[in-house]
């Protein structure tokens, strides 16, 4: 249950479900009118549908390089602009949703010493780690890339995963598998970002032919994400997922990710 602390604005449109390809247009319209002073100087970033909420979460970047959220319902009638919590936790959701969206700026490079490594690895060759969550839209798109270079032996590949939205049911359970099945950790991760949540998780149950969390200490399991996290924005100035840790830089979001990889 969230609770949402927004203001809010209606669209002259029909009460038709939106399509994604006009999602755009509309935005920026909708900017144009009600802001003209602002709206022109902000940038789109992207977007995506979040389903708990019901709303496309939009994301967009002033000329500071500051991002800003807007959200809009599933047929396009209403534009709210503000936060959204959790009613039942108080959790900030509107933080967690700016997570799921490159940052503006371009590679950094960082000191990567004293970050926990957390296996089994994945490839040979030089040490890179992704931190991600399935749970994100755009991590979705670019680690099973990732993945595919460490299974050619292009690097060595570490996975840290980062609790995103409000269910965490498969960011809990690729934590569950390093505790206490290692040997299906990749190909849990591999299902968990190519395929549906369902899909993935009744081929967990196939395989394993009893509960996935049986033997595993979920609390751990949610401390290490919620750690993850906290290490990843303290030592490296994380903004957003995914993002690839590699020869001393941090690439964050899809497009700076992909140019990483085609240098490989």
């Amino acid at each position: 249950m969230c609770t949402v602390f927004l203001l809010l604005w209606v669209l002259p449109l029909s009460a038709k479900p939106i399509k994604e390809e006009e999602l755009r247009p509309l935005v920026q319209g909708f900017l144009e009118r009600t802001f003209p002073d602002k709206g022109a100087s902000l940038t789109w970033r992207g977007y995506y549908y979040d389903k708990d909420l019901g709303l496309y979460v939009v994301a967009l970047s002033t000329e500071g390089q500051k991002q800003v959220l807007l959200y809009v319902d599933k047929e396009g009638r209403y534009v709210f602009i503000g936060r959204v919590y959790n009613a039942s936790t108080g959790e900030e959701l509107t933080q967690k949703h700016l997570r799921s969206f490159p940052t503006v700026s371009g590679p950094k490079g960082v000191g990567v010493e004293g970050l926990s490594i957390q296996g089994p690895p994945l490839g040979k060759g030089e040490r890179a780690i992704i931190i991600s969550s399935p749970n994100c839209p755009h991590c979705r798109k670019v680690v099973p890339k990732v993945i595919e270079k460490a299974s050619s032996g292009k690097i060595c590949l570490y996975y840290k995963g980062v609790p995103l939205g409000q269910e965490h049911e498969t960011e809990e359970l690729i934590e569950c598998l390093r505790q206490t099945r290692p040997d299906l950790f990749w190909d849990f991760v591999k299902k968990a970002y190519a395929e549906e949540k369902d899909k993935a998780l009744l081929w967990l149950h196939s395989v394993l032919k009893d509960d996935p969390f049986r033997g595993c200490d979920r609390e751990k399991a949610k401390s290490t994400l919620r750690g993850n996290w906290e290490e990843a924005s303290r030592k490296l100035g994380l903004e957003g997922i995914p993002a690839l840790v590699f020869k001393g830089k941090v690439f964050e979001g899809v497009g700076q990710i992909e140019k990483a990889l085609k240098g490989l």
